[in-house]
């Protein structure tokens, strides 16, 4: 695999990989409707031989008006996810806002999304960072050389 390329789950992507899409829900409802979307997608990326991520967030903390719906939460939403892969196989991302999040929420997706607003939370992001490099926190400076990122410049001290 080229070193710019990288897999989550069961996609390739970076580098020269072939296309691929993230798509989902913006926010998990309930098992039914997360499987029926999922099941949509499974049929668009077979037609298409495109290969998708699904992509469910169990809570919008960043809702404009108090009284919209924020998610099902994070048990709920965890095995809502499960139950995609289990009836999918398709890799799957989720955003996380807290970092005592990150550790049981990787144990079920393939890719942890730090929503844009909370880019600058050091401790969500380095707790992000020893989920994705569980081995060695210093393949992130590898990776920073590759990703022109500051977030990601913040951490090579804790390599």
């Amino acid at each position: 695999m080229d070193s710019k390329k990288f897999e989550t789950g069961n996609v390739e992507v970076g580098g020269n990989s072939d296309f691929f899409v993230i798509a989902g829900p913006c926010v998990l409802e309930d098992a039914e409707t997360s499987l029926e979307i999922a099941k949509r997608l499974m049929e668009i990326s077979a037609a298409t031989d495109v290969p998708i991520i699904f992509k469910g967030s169990f809570d919008k903390a960043n809702r404009s008006s108090i009284s919209s719906y924020r998610g099902p939460g994070l048990k709920k939403g965890l095995d809502i996810l499960a139950q995609v892969r289990q009836e999918t196989d398709f890799a799957l991302m989720t955003d996380v806002h807290e970092p005592g999040q990150a550790g049981e929420v990787a144990k079920v997706v393939d890719c942890l999304q730090v929503p844009a607003f909370l880019c600058r939370q050091t401790d969500l992001i380095k707790q992000h960072l020893a989920m994705v490099f569980r081995d060695s926190i210093t393949e992130a400076v590898q990776l920073r050389q590759r990703v022109k990122c500051h977030t990601i410049a913040q951490f090579e001290h804790f390599a």
